[in-house]
């Protein structure tokens, strides 16, 4: 998962500048301090999901503009790709189970 909160830290960043705001002007609208925001944009501490639409809101974004962007894996051969973005077993385990869920039909792919 460090690599989900790297882009999205990227992501982040770049919609950040793209409004002209600081990363303390940032952190201000959203209740975070300067170093927490720098933190967030280098991929180093994690964001909870209401966080997400807290700075979707300050920088008057969609969500969406924020959430790196993952690929359903349609056959084995991508799963790795995808695998890549896991960092650890638990989460492995998971993108398994829900992509196990999404070939039952139960979980519907983008």
């Amino acid at each position: 998962m460090k690599r989900f909160y790297g882009v999205f830290g990227a992501l982040l960043r770049e919609n950040r500048s793209q409004s002209g705001l600081t990363q303390s002007q940032l952190g201000e609208r959203v209740g975070l301090g300067r170093t927490a925001v720098t933190n967030i944009e280098n991929g180093n501490q994690a964001v909870a999901l209401h966080q997400v639409y807290e700075f979707a809101g300050a920088l008057g974004v969609s969500v969406e503009k924020l959430l790196p962007q993952l690929e359903w894996p349609e056959q084995s051969s991508k799963l790795d790709a995808v695998g890549t973005l896991v960092a650890d077993e638990a989460d492995q385990k998971l993108l398994r189970t829900i992509t196990a869920r999404k070939e039952r039909g139960h979980v519907k792919g983008r």
